[in-house]
């Protein structure tokens, strides 16, 4: 049997955890095909069709890693960063997850950006403890003192030390993996990560650009985040876009939003549209705004009234 009709067969079997998927990548093993120890490793690392075993599972995954399989190397790096079936190990899983994320397999590029901010954040905590050590003995003996920066011995003659830990790989990572994947959550991780400047330049476009693409695709939530950033922003016609998607979406308080802005920005005529709206899908909040301006309204034609009635006495 070719190869291509050996490995086909043993995934398709495999799919349905079909015993007989082991033939399939041993003969594909046998005739020189050494990644396909990777489907063997998830037969003994599960127990499919014999007794799991996660030794032998390791011992698999590593020749198809040797043999280039990022699959494999993705798995190994799990297994190190957890200490099953290897010795427990991020300096490992690190090391697998970046030669498969340097072949671009998604899933390494995800959990390596996940370890990579991790350090990042305890570098932080490091520093801003050593920066807090260093403020007391200046203050207590009034002198300058050496603490860590970073990794780095430095004299302190101020009482902060300015951050040079940067979070760029990991954000390059992070980004690697939205475009491959389009997975939101990354996505709305990386946009938090812009917006805060994590280790990184503060840029708010790329920030609303990630989300955008987010509430673009029905994320109620982000659209409303939009909404608000926007209207505080006094960007009108960007807050309006964003309450009226929600207002598509069945946002029950959407349409008043819109009335209100419409009314802050001195549109009295469309705002009373979406008053009414709003009162129709029973916002308490707008009937009662209805009530008030027909109640002016009134009081207005009332005024103009007896206005003509004292002219015409004089």
């Amino acid at each position: 049997m070719e190869m291509k009709e050996l490995m086909a067969k043993g995934k398709a079997l495999l799919k349905e955890k079909d015993a007989s998927s082991r033939q399939y990548f041993e003969e594909a093993v046998e005739q020189g095909n050494d990644k396909a120890n990777y489907y063997l490793a998830t037969i003994y690392r599960f127990g499919i069709g014999v007794d799991a075993d996660l030794k032998k599972a390791v011992e698999l995954y590593t020749k198809a890693a040797k043999a280039g399989s990022n699959a494999a190397k993705y798995q190994l790096g799990k297994l190190s960063e957890s200490g099953r079936g290897v010795k427990k190990s991020k300096e490992e899983a690190k090391k697998y997850y970046r030669e498969a994320a340097d072949a671009n397999f998604p899933k390494a590029q995800l959990e390596l950006a996940k370890i990579l901010e991790k350090e990042f954040d305890k570098a932080k905590i490091r520093e801003e403890n050593n920066n807090k050590r260093a403020i007391k003995i200046i203050n207590e003996n009034k002198r300058p003192v050496k603490a860590l920066k970073g990794d780095q011995e430095e004299v302190i003659v101020e009482y902060k030390i300015e951050s040079d830990i940067s979070n760029q790989e990991c954000i390059d990572l992070y980004q690697k993996y939205v475009d491959a994947t389009h997975d939101e959550e990354a996505t709305l991780h990386l946009a938090y990560l812009y917006e805060i400047g994590k280790g990184i330049q503060k840029d708010d476009a790329k920030a609303v650009e990630l989300y955008t693409s987010v509430a673009e695709n029905g994320n109620t939530k982000i659209m409303n985040k939009l909404a608000k950033k926007f209207q505080l922003e006094g960007k009108i016609e960007d807050a309006y876009y964003w309450y009226n998607k929600l207002y598509q979406s069945g946002d029950p308080k959407a349409s008043y939003t819109i009335a209100l802005m419409y009314e802050e920005a001195g549109n009295q005529e469309e705002a009373n549209k979406w008053y009414q709206v709003a009162a129709d899908e029973n916002n308490y909040d707008a009937k009662h705004k209805i009530n008030d301006l027909k109640g002016k309204q009134n009081n207005f034609i009332i005024g103009q009234e007896d206005k003509k009635e004292n002219n015409r006495r004089y």
